[in-house]
């Protein structure tokens, strides 16, 4: 048999066990990948919740603010959990923020994302967010840039980072004073 011939038999055989293999380890995980992912989600939204519970999801059509979960407190909406939105450095974030009617952040967690580790990771800190807590409602805006803070310097590193959950949670906190 020619040489080129049964290299390219012998690759194909390995091609071939290999995404066989793959396909059934990824049919094996996959269930526990959605459980887990269920799981964290739960989690966050329980986390979320200062007073009341969180209701059923709500979807939208929002590039920004693809989904809401009401926050029930004796059958009244006193708050929605959002679900937003950013662009960090490693793309695409997810955060889940709480907030009241009139727009105030109540709490925020960092879901989904690509972050560089050690500078845009310490985003997924629940102390990262203190800074935007209680902001949010007319008067008092959410800071979009270092220069609003504070603390300037408790984002150093991570300018983009920062600029997208910023952003984000400034449209929820925009979204809830429009359309509620």
């Amino acid at each position: 048999m020619n040489p080129i011939v049964d290299r390219t038999l012998r690759l194909a055989i390995i091609c071939s066990v290999a995404a066989l293999l793959l396909g059934v380890i990824n049919s094996m995980t996959a269930p526990l990948i959605e459980a887990h992912k269920l799981a964290t989600l739960q989690n966050a939204l329980q986390e979320l919740v200062v007073k009341g519970e969180a209701g059923e999801v709500e979807g939208l059509d929002s590039p920004v603010v693809p989904e809401r979960y009401p926050i029930m407190d004796g059958g009244e909406v006193i708050g929605y959990i959002l679900s937003l939105r950013g662009n960090g450095y490693g793309g695409e974030m997810k955060l889940l923020a709480s907030y009241e009617m009139d727009g105030t952040l109540l709490k925020a967690i960092l879901m989904d994302n690509n972050e560089t580790p050690g500078l845009g990771k310490k985003a997924e800190k629940a102390e990262y967010m203190d800074k935007f807590l209680g902001k949010g409602e007319a008067g008092n805006p959410i800071p979009t840039s270092k220069g609003e803070l504070e603390k300037p310097d408790a984002v150093g590193g991570s300018t983009i980072t920062f600029t997208g959950v910023s952003r984000a949670l400034a449209a929820g906190s925009a979204y809830m004073r429009e359309e509620m």
